[in-house]
């Protein structure tokens, strides 16, 4: 695969029409499920928040860009993985920001407390 290639506009409606369901799960998930499962297990909202949030976003994103890519004709490959959805290797300069990005986090939380 090249990947070179240029990638194709989605253009406005079908933009709308991959984020706009997944904003509307968002507040489903946020609205219902989220305090719904806090209250039964007794578990943190905000751990919650997380878990259910990255499943049940992220999932279904990446779902429908390997449906979109499939449409294009590409094969689903290591490459096209790499090349078409972007899924590369953490680099150390952005393990360093991830590093640095948590510490300044965690000192505002605990300046807050």
């Amino acid at each position: 695969m090249d990947t070179k290639t240029e990638i194709k506009k989605l253009g406005l409606i079908c933009s709308f029409a991959i984020y706009i369901p997944a904003a509307i799960l968002m507040y489903c998930l946020t609205k219902f499920l989220i305090p719904y499962l806090s209250k039964v297990t007794g578990q943190e909202t905000i751990l919650l928040w997380f878990i259910i949030a990255g499943l049940g976003i992220f999932t279904p994103l990446i779902i429908t860009g390997i449906l979109i890519l499939r449409a294009e004709g590409f094969k689903i490959s290591e490459s096209t993985w790499i090349g078409r959805l972007r899924f590369l290797k953490i680099s150390k300069g952005d393990l360093i920001w991830t590093v640095i990005g948590l510490i300044i986090v965690g000192a505002i939380c605990f300046g807050l407390i």
